[in-house]
């Protein structure tokens, strides 16, 4: 749910009632009321974060089984982009999968890890690259947020830079394609930014590629 301002709001069971997205600890779309019952369907997801989620999606390789990550041979990734070390047992996939080395994984359980690895990893690896450079996090609006999420989701620390530069004044789209620079995947990932520059800008979703 959305109010005019922009500002997102959830409503469960739990606790009757919209409550704004800032009100729940750490912008975390799985608190842990309803993340103990490793039951997702609990979960009523507002628009923004049905767009973030979409949006990613949209920009990831689904993969049914563990394959070597992109950017690293060290790594291995499953489900939507989510990376581990290759070989080490992580919490997140047994929670969502019920095993730590799942041999395959479905689109429901790929969900799941996708929100799972958003309140428990991206979310507050934001929040403390945002603290390392003096900033306060969330900005005003949720889509500007999730466009911070969306490049933490995707790159090791570049987000880092993007906040100081954001913070600094710079104007957000150069301040995204910046992040860019350097990647051996470089048109691909300007793509994303630029995509990702126009959800912190204007709200704009669009993960067409």
């Amino acid at each position: 749910f959305a109010d005019p301002s922009g500002m997102c709001y959830y409503l469960n069971e739990y606790y009757p009632g919209y409550y704004n997205i800032e009100d729940i600890p750490c912008w975390n779309p799985l608190p842990d009321y309803i993340v103990n019952p490793d039951d997702p369907s609990k979960l009523i997801l507002c628009e923004h974060a049905k767009n973030l989620a979409g949006f990613i999606k949209g920009w990831e390789t689904f993969n049914e089984t563990f394959v070597p990550a992109i950017e690293s041979g060290e790594n291995e990734a499953i489900g939507y982009g989510y990376t581990i070390k290759a070989g080490a047992n992580d919490e997140l996939i047994k929670r969502a999968t019920g095993t730590y080395r799942p041999s395959s994984i479905t689109v429901e359980q790929a969900d799941y890890l996708f929100w799972l690895s958003m309140a428990y990893g991206v979310n507050p690896k934001l929040k403390r690259g945002a603290a390392s450079v003096g900033c306060v996090l969330p900005p005003r609006y949720t889509h500007e947020y999730n466009a911070l999420l969306s490049v933490t989701y995707n790159s090791s620390r570049k987000y880092i830079e993007l906040i100081s530069d954001l913070n600094s004044g710079m104007n957000p789209m150069e301040a995204f394609k910046k992040t860019a620079n350097g990647n051996v995947f470089y048109n691909g990932i300007l793509k994303r930014r630029i995509a990702e520059a126009n959800i912190y800008i204007s709200g704009i979703y669009n993960h067409i590629h």
